[in-house]
C-alpha cells in the first residue's frame, strides 16, 4: 500500500498561522502586565528598571518578527509559492 502524504504547504501554513496567533495573544498579555507593574511601582528606580525592561522586550519582539518573516520568505521560496505579506503577524 502506498502511504498518502499531506502537502507541505498546507501543514506549514496552518502551523505558522497558529504559532503567530498564540504569540500575539501572549505578547499583548505580557505588555499589559508590564504596564500594570510600572503603574504599581512607587520607587522611581523601579519604574525606570521596568521601563528599560519593556523597551528591551519590545526591541527583542521586533527582532523576532523580522526573523519570523525572513523564515516565512525562505519557506515560500522553497515551496515556489508567493512571498508572504509583510503586514501579516
Amino acid at each position: 500500500m502506498k502511504e498518502e502524504l499531506t502537502p507541505l504547504r498546507s501543514v506549514s501554513a496552518a502551523a505558522a498561522a497558529a504559532a503567530v496567533c498564540v504569540c500575539c495573544v501572549q505578547d499583548v498579555k505580557m505588555k499589559k502586565m508590564a504596564s500594570m507593574q510600572v503603574y504599581m511601582a512607587t520607587d522611581p528606580a523601579s519604574r525606570q528598571a521596568v521601563d528599560r525592561q519593556m523597551i528591551t522586550w519590545d526591541e527583542n519582539l521586533e527582532k523576532l518578527h523580522i526573523e519570523q518573516y525572513q523564515l516565512r520568505c525562505y519557506l515560500s521560496a522553497l515551496q515556489a509559492a508567493d512571498l508572504p505579506s509583510t503586514k501579516a503577524r
